[in-house]
């Protein structure tokens, strides 16, 4: 049973993620996070296949980690980075067929962004990772030992800063916005949303302290 769940999971995610790129993102020409957003970039700028880029792109990635990532962490990647390409080609039809017009760009932002950070998280939830792009986090990790968010979110920034280079300057930034929202929604999903503070005091007088503290 969880293992169904688990399937169902990362295949609905997938599903509302290529709704979000394939109803909003594509047709706005607009750059999501990570192999992804640099697959869409190639096909706004060559007018290359977007989902054949994108599985070519998440192959390279996932083969040039394994010069640093042990087999185990890749096999969270590879299930994502081959269904999303694939669905969102297979589901392409359903825009194309039905199209949706949104009164606003701001809102065409918003609504693929929920769709995309939404599917994210259901494939967080079925134990697998969201995005190849947070295998550069892995990488580094392993290179550094220091897990840092900023590795993957600098290709971002360079994938933004290619976008306003080759298509607008309004896409760009309409793009970043997007990016933000998606990973947020990818952070609250990965480490869950709750109220609860954490701070760290360093002193050299831990009695007194944990005598007269009010936890």
């Amino acid at each position: 049973m969880d293992r169904f769940i688990r399937i169902f999971n990362i295949v609905l995610g997938c599903i509302i993620i290529s709704f979000g790129l394939n109803y909003f993102v594509l047709p706005n020409q607009l750059v999501i996070i990570g192999s992804d957003g640099l697959a869409c970039l190639f096909s706004y700028i060559f007018t290359s296949n977007v989902y054949i880029n994108m599985f070519i792109l998440n192959v390279i990635i996932l083969l040039f980690s394994l010069i640093f990532i042990d087999k185990q962490t890749i096999k969270l990647y590879i299930v994502p980075a081959v269904l999303i390409p694939i669905i969102s080609y297979l589901t392409s039809f359903i825009s194309k067929s039905y199209p949706i017009q949104l009164p606003e760009m701001m809102v065409s932002i918003l609504v693929a962004s929920f769709l995309i950070g939404i599917g994210y998280s259901f494939i967080f939830k079925a134990g697998y990772k969201a995005s190849v792009i947070f295998i550069v986090e892995d990488i580094f990790s392993s290179l550094t030992n220091i897990h840092s968010k900023s590795y993957s979110f600098v290709i971002d920034i360079f994938n933004v800063i290619l976008t306003v280079i080759f298509i607008s300057l309004n896409v760009g930034l309409y793009s970043l916005i997007m990016i933000i929202i998606i990973r947020y929604l990818i952070t609250k999903a990965e480490f869950g949303i709750n109220d609860y503070k954490m701070f760290y005091v360093i002193t050299d007088k831990e009695k007194e302290v944990r005598d007269n503290s009010l936890i």
